[in-house]
């Protein structure tokens, strides 16, 4: 894999910072077993300390260059995990109800959140699973 850089908006930046932050739960939901193409159980190929040092330099290259480097499969997973294992967007209606955010915010979250999943898709050459619906 070449490397593939993804410049970032703010709110793109804040909702992957949201999960990179939290480089043990990106380990406990990557780090088990994956099914193979023909649907067999096979192990993770990284170790938790590889995957827990990746995401911390992921966290660190969007909170100073507001981008993110997919340079190798891992890094993929991480940004992928980032999405599709995300709760930035569980409380969402909750926040707009009590006035922590607009319904201008709101929406403003929910479409950085499609175009971070077009970018990183792009970049990684392969349709990446997106947010969970909010």
């Amino acid at each position: 894999m070449t490397t593939s850089t993804v410049q970032l908006t703010l709110a793109e930046a804040e909702l992957l910072e949201h999960r990179l932050s939290i480089p043990d739960c990106i380990a406990d939901a990557i780090g088990d077993y994956r099914e193979d193409e023909d649907g067999n159980e096979v192990p993770c190929p990284w170790t938790r300390d590889q995957i827990e040092a990746s995401t911390r330099g992921l966290l660190a290259q969007v909170e100073s260059r507001r981008c993110i480097d997919l340079t190798d499969d891992l890094a993929v997973e991480i940004a992928e995990d980032c999405m599709s294992g995300s709760t930035f967007f569980a409380d969402i209606d909750d926040a707009v109800a009590t006035g922590e955010l607009t319904k201008e915010q709101a929406a403003a979250y929910r479409s950085a959140a499609k175009s971070l999943c077009r970018k990183l898709s792009k970049a990684a050459g392969r349709k990446l699973d997106g947010f969970p619906p909010a």
